[in-house]
């Protein structure tokens, strides 16, 4: 297995994909802090405006574009930045989910059921769900905008009725929940904010298609979809993230792990150590396996990976540990062994080390 197989393959995460959002101008919505997630932003038709609350700018995201976000921060999504900003909880009483599709702009918003055939309800019929109504304080010079069931009809491409599609703005947002009891190198490496705009996404094999199949699935109600949606997903996922790693290969100016397994010989020794954790592994012969000397080796190591190959290797091996733990009911002394320890008590003392807990106190936790 490779090694970004082999890390994502170890984080524990579960995406949800909500529905697709509808904004005609002048609109603007504000998400809550996202502690313990990354969001997922695809921009599906026409553009906006990303405003992290605390920083100086702001993105520009168009069609066919998207961010993958770690940053903890309040979100502002707009269409301008004079544009009123609305708590997204003013808006709707619950997100959208799949085979539903939330409209905003103007003066009101409305959550809409699909039908089978991608129509949208405007009867009121059952599975169709209305914003909350009344007046809410946006702040910010003490405006207040009022918040009213909108009229839900026309075809997906129309999303407003008579609005000219022109300025309607479709989103797609979603969300991978971590564990918070991780340290991964994958999620450390990660940056705040990834932006791909539509050059980034069309060099990565597949990733249009596999937006568009997701999109699909989201506005839809097919059997199956949940199950469908949540796969996509996370293959959308592992498509930025070798998108990204294509845009920071030369980057000198761009350090972290995922620089790291795209380097000739820091990435073929991480893929030793993660080929073979239990091996007893030096840096001496990590660096000859690499044909590289030494203290080249290791200072190169620790200039991309943010700690020095030992360090590295002994928190990856706890990171098999808990997944051992976890999953299986392995004696903690096999365990150790599995990943590289000749005693009980040196590998307890490691994981005590690296968790605070004993492997038996983690276990029973």
């Amino acid at each position: 297995m490779d090694t970004l197989s082999d890390v994502l393959n170890s984080v524990r995460f579960q995406g949800a994909m909500y529905g697709l959002i509808d904004c005609t101008a002048p609109w603007g919505f504000r998400m809550p802090r996202a502690e313990g997630h990354i969001r997922l932003t695809m921009v599906v038709r026409g553009e906006c405006i990303i405003q992290f609350v605390g920083e100086a700018d702001a993105l520009a995201v168009k069609a066919g574009e998207l961010l993958l976000a770690k940053k903890d921060a309040v979100c502002e999504f707009m269409d301008s930045r004079g544009s009123i900003v609305m708590p997204i909880e003013e808006l709707c009483s619950n997100m959208p989910t799949r085979g539903q599709r939330l409209r905003v702009g103007g003066r009101s918003s409305t959550v809409c059921g699909n039908g089978a055939n991608g129509k949208h309800h405007d009867d009121g019929k059952p599975g169709e769900s209305v914003a909350k109504s009344g007046s809410a304080d946006c702040g910010g010079g003490g405006h207040r905008h009022d918040v009213e069931p909108g009229a839900a009809g026309g075809d997906p491409g129309s999303a407003h009725g008579d609005a000219n599609i022109e300025s309607v703005t479709s989103l797609m947002l979603g969300c991978f929940t971590l564990d918070a009891n991780q340290r991964n190198p994958f999620i450390a490496s990660l940056p705040d904010v990834i932006h791909l705009n539509s050059d980034h996404v069309g060099s990565e094999a597949g990733l249009e298609s596999t937006i568009r199949l997701l999109t699909s699935e989201v506005a839809g109600n097919g059997p199956g979809g949940d199950i469908l949606v949540g796969r996509l997903s996370e293959a959308i996922l592992v498509q930025i993230i070798r998108a990204y790693i294509t845009q920071i290969k030369n980057c000198k100016e761009t350090p972290g792990w995922l620089k790291a397994i795209a380097d000739p010989q820091i990435g073929s020794a991480l893929s030793l150590i993660h080929e073979k954790p239990e091996a007893p592994w030096t840096v001496a012969s990590l660096a000859d396996a690499v044909n590289m000397s030494r203290t080249s080796f290791a200072t190169r190591f620790a200039s991309l990976v943010n700690e020095t190959p030992i360090d590295y290797l002994t928190s990856w091996r706890m990171q098999k540990a808990v997944s051992l733990l976890r999953d299986g009911d392995a004696n903690v002394e096999y365990i150790g062994s599995a990943v590289g320890y000749t005693s009980r008590a040196a590998f307890a003392k490691a994981f005590k080390k690296e968790f605070g807990r004993s492997p038996g106190e983690f276990r029973d936790g």
